[in-house]
């Protein structure tokens, strides 16, 4: 057993992004290596993302073309990862291996290694899914379907790991709840970011046309339908960026703004870098993203940290995110109405926009990427603490 005093007990980390932080997952992993390098995590990464590994602490998982071509990726990918993790587990046992996804962990679990195995859940779409039917209008009905499957397996696993993360109080209550799992066994981690990455202007002045910035890659869960529905007739002149759908997406995109007469305000991008997003959001005068299903939202806390406006829903951890509408606007989801409204709260009163960026940029510390570091050190411990680690897999 490691000993407490070992505050940085080594783990084998897998994920299926590493070097692409244009998704949530991938600025999660950036962080961590970030605490790697400055020696305040004791991290082995493996992932099936890692071109070449270039430092001591990346493992490459080579998954076989015709493993990648199988129904089901997940699960190959569950294999390929178990099997390298445990070759070097055998070597230079690990404390405990922790995935970014807990469905990777399947393997991991029906063939324990003899130390705990950490699950993360970091949105609740499969566990939603239990109904395709009846969730198809957030996702699409191929989606659902799909989501539906994945549900399945993710329940599980979740039910199978020794420890569960998830990143809000909304998801604690609801994948507790979904999947019948002990409060005792899940974890809070929030998602953090970089505060100094951004540079804060709380005094913004509005020229128009309002330039309204939507950055999501699942666009109708993140709400774009009614968005546009939002913006159609609007009384402002306004210009819609929307970023992060892949370019096989943009025309659908088009063609629903198109009936609603906002075609022309669109701009349309796919997925960028990281850094690209500061100087995006320097250029935008509001974020707003309207959406219909959200575990938390790190595009709100980046928005705050540089005093962007921010518009949400009352869905999932976004109200955590804002403060309940402090920090923020909260509008009905599903309702364009409702999203109108808030943008135009936001447009027409300056001192209460004022007010709110000022706290938002306050409240936005306790999501600072260091403030992560430290709880994710705390939850290791706190897993080290209570298991007792076996001998390693031969």
């Amino acid at each position: 057993m490691v000993s407490a005093l070992n505050l940085k007990p080594r783990i084998a980390f897998t994920t299926t992004v590493y070097d692409h932080t244009s998704v949530g997952g991938g600025t999660f992993v950036h962080y961590l290596r970030q605490a790697v390098e400055d020696g305040k995590l004791d991290i082995v990464f493996f992932s099936d993302d890692i071109g070449e590994a270039l430092e001591v602490y990346e493992r490459p998982v080579r998954i076989p073309a015709w493993a990648r071509r199988l129904p089901g990726g997940w699960l190959t990918r569950s294999y390929f990862f178990h099997k390298a993790v445990q070759a070097d587990h055998s070597i230079r046992p690990f404390v405990m291996i922790w995935h970014n996804n807990v469905i990777t962990s399947l393997f991991d679990v029906a063939l324990p290694c003899g130390v705990p195995v950490i699950g993360m859940v970091n949105d609740y779409s499969n566990a939603e899914s239990r109904s395709p039917l009846a969730s198809r209008r957030k996702y699409g009905t191929v989606r659902a379907f799909i989501r539906y499957g994945w549900q399945l397996f993710e329940k599980w696993a979740a039910r199978r790991v020794d420890h569960l993360i998830v990143n809000s109080e909304y998801m604690a209550e609801r994948i507790g709840s979904a999947y019948k799992i002990d409060e005792h066994r899940i974890h809070l981690l929030y998602k953090g970011v970089d505060l100094e990455e951004f540079e804060y202007v709380p005094l913004r002045s509005f020229s128009q046309p309002i330039k309204i910035l939507f950055v999501k890659l699942e666009f109708i869960r993140a709400g774009l339908p009614d968005l546009l529905a939002a913006i159609a007739d609007f009384p402002v002149r306004v210009q819609l960026t929307v970023i992060g759908p892949p370019p096989q997406s943009h025309d659908a995109i088009r063609a629903m703004a198109e009936p609603l007469g906002v075609a022309e305000l669109l701009n349309i991008s796919g997925p960028i870098g990281r850094d690209e997003i500061t100087g995006i959001f320097r250029d935008h005068d509001i974020l707003c993203i309207p959406s219909r299903s959200e575990a938390l939202g790190v595009a709100f806390m980046e928005a705050l940290a540089c005093g962007l406006p921010a518009v949400g829903t009352r869905v999932g951890g976004v109200p955590e995110v804002l403060d309940h509408g402090r920090a923020g606007w909260l509008a009905e989801p599903g309702v364009p109405a409702s999203i109108r409204g808030a943008l135009l709260d936001v447009i027409e009163n300056d001192e209460e926009r004022k007010k709110r960026v000022m706290h938002g940029r306050k409240h936005v510390t306790r999501f600072s990427h260091e403030y992560m570091i430290d709880e994710m050190n705390v939850i290791a411990r706190t897993v080290v603490e209570s298991s007792e680690v076996s001998e390693p897999c031969v």
